[in-house]
């Protein structure tokens, strides 16, 4: 349903990193431990994922890593 989503806001996402967007979308509080397992990934590769999301503007945290939640900009 939403897969052009990067090409509409101009930002180039990786197959993962629209899956792990979705997964934000249905579950802002989701873990890095959660998408991992959902996505078939090691924990450090999701951290990873978390980490590009965020440096290319498409997701901050609110709140402390243990309580906050994701929230998506785009």
């Amino acid at each position: 349903i939403r897969q052009n989503v990067g090409v509409n806001v101009g930002v180039n996402l990786s197959e993962k990193e629209r899956l792990l967007l979705e997964y934000i979308r249905e579950d802002c509080y989701i873990s890095a431990k959660d998408a991992s397992e959902k996505l078939s990934i090691t924990q450090r590769q999701a951290e990873r994922l978390y980490s590009s999301l965020k440096m290319k503007g498409v997701i901050s945290r609110i709140g402390s890593d243990k309580t906050g939640y994701w929230k998506i900009e785009i």
